[in-house]
């Protein structure tokens, strides 16, 4: 954007609201995804992110619900969203949970996260399991 208008953005906005940004219709990782929108919003200095999560969305239903993990809903959450035959399987669920990545780095420069993704490696695993105790 133009310097003035990067001026006024970075006055004006605040709060970044967003939801399963990447998972819906290129199918992608909704875990990787949030990453990589909560690191985008920590380069723009004082806006937070508001990441909303819901269980049924027009494209690639119910993948979003992977952010939840294991006792945060993420099964029911893909029961209630996912439709047969989708793909979208409980059995994928993985442990930890957005709010478990929130605790995890809270406090911590966001240099931390991306230096941990750095180390995860590709799937198979869920990438929130993938980054405990980095």
């Amino acid at each position: 954007y133009n310097p003035a208008v990067q001026e006024a953005f970075a006055k004006i906005v605040k709060r970044i609201g967003t939801g399963p940004w990447g998972a819906g219709v290129w199918y992608g990782d909704s875990q990787q995804y949030f990453l990589t929108v909560w690191l985008a919003t920590s380069l723009l200095g004082k806006s937070s992110l508001d990441y909303y999560v819901y269980d049924s969305f027009c494209e690639n239903r119910g993948n979003q619900c992977f952010v939840l993990g294991q006792d945060g809903g993420c099964a029911d959450c893909i029961a209630r969203g996912a439709p047969p035959g989708s793909g979208v399987l409980a059995s994928s669920c993985g442990q930890r949970s957005i709010l478990e990545m929130v605790r995890q780095f809270q406090g911590r420069p966001m240099l931390d996260v991306y230096q941990a993704l750095l180390q995860v490696g590709p799937p198979p695993g869920q990438v929130f399991d993938l980054l405990q105790g980095k």
